[in-house]
């Protein structure tokens, strides 16, 4: 009996040895992901990731016949004619039509809406910009381009440079690019200095009128005076946190005296991406934002632009609200 209970208590010991053995092995083996992060540069990939990002747009509800007016808070307007509408290039009548507005007038909403003011090589200066588009029944209609709509862009200073003009935007693999409505960059004849009253509020209201021929991207600009500077194509390196995380970036560089804001052209190589021509001395504020697997990221550095530069952007993991409200003091 003695002998037996001997034998049970060196099993017991045994076992709990085994098992606090293969406890510190388990605490042992455990190794802190302490990767770095993974960029991925997909437009397409951070349209996607980055739509919280972007303020609500604006919807509206007009009839197919009549037309109507779209009206904002700013009192710019969109008007539309009756009859103005198509569906797979017939008119629609008797309907009526939705219309969705992403409204862009400042910096913060042109990096909200992951869009810039790139023409081609050349600098463009925004006085407003605009994402129309139009639904009935739940699919997508086009405007008849011999009948097109009013954009009435209002601009309280009435300081409207005389060089602007009418712009579509074209969706890349890099961002917007603005293609000038007339093709033509000696002519500056399709916007204008005009007022139109509201009748709720009884007022003359100044601004920039313009008739766009299609639906989607359009933008009153002209082209920037700082094209004649001299130009370099800066880069930025951005540094991830040590957490082994996959994350979506896009960049900007965000003029500060200027509606300017330029997107990079492309991934010079998998750790940086690089700007095309951008003027020396000019300032700018550096800026990335990222999402992945685990939330949001951050990261801006604000200096002047400076030949053949390497920024280097260190990225926080933030929340949604702080990146808005960094890119409401822009």
């Amino acid at each position: 009996m003695k002998t037996s209970n001997f034998n049970l208590i060196i099993w017991s010991m045994a076992l709990i040895g085994c098992l606090g053995l293969v406890s510190c092995e388990n605490e042992d083996s455990f190794i802190p992901d302490n990767e770095p992060a993974k960029f991925n540069y997909s437009r397409a990939d951070s349209k996607l990731a980055l739509e919280t990002m972007k303020p609500d747009a604006y919807r509206f509800e007009i009839y197919s016949d009549w037309g109507g007016q779209c009206w904002f808070p700013d009192e710019s307007v969109l008007e539309f004619q009756g009859g103005s509408f198509l569906l797979n290039g017939s008119r629609v009548t008797g309907k009526n039509v939705q219309i969705v507005v992403e409204w862009v007038r400042n910096k913060s909403q042109m990096v909200s809406n992951l869009a810039s003011t790139s023409s081609g090589n050349q600098i463009i200066e925004t006085g407003g910009m605009a994402n129309v588009r139009a639904f009935c029944d739940g699919k997508e209609v086009t405007i008849d381009p011999s009948i097109g709509y009013t954009l009435k862009l209002s601009v309280p200073s009435g300081n409207i440079d005389p060089g602007m003009e009418l712009f579509y935007g074209e969706e890349t693999e890099r961002g917007i690019n603005w293609v000038e409505a007339d093709g033509d960059p000696q002519s500056q004849t399709n916007v204008f200095v005009t007022e139109w009253t509201r009748d709720s509020a009884g007022r003359n209201i100044v601004g920039m009128e313009c008739f766009p021929k299609k639906l989607g991207w359009v933008n009153c600009d002209f082209f920037s005076k700082l094209n004649g500077k001299p130009l370099t194509n800066p880069c930025l390196i951005p540094h991830g946190p040590a957490n082994g995380d996959s994350v979506v970036l896009e960049s900007f560089a965000v003029f500060k005296n200027f509606q300017i804001v330029i997107q990079p052209c492309c991934p010079d190589s998998d750790k940086e991406i690089c700007f095309g021509p951008l003027p020396i001395g000019e300032p700018v504020y550096y800026i990335t934002i990222g999402k992945g697997n685990k939330g949001y990221y951050l990261g801006y550095v604000e200096k002047d632009v400076i030949a053949d530069d390497h920024v280097v952007i260190d990225l926080k993991i933030v929340t949604l609200q702080e990146i808005k409200d960094f890119l409401a003091t822009l």
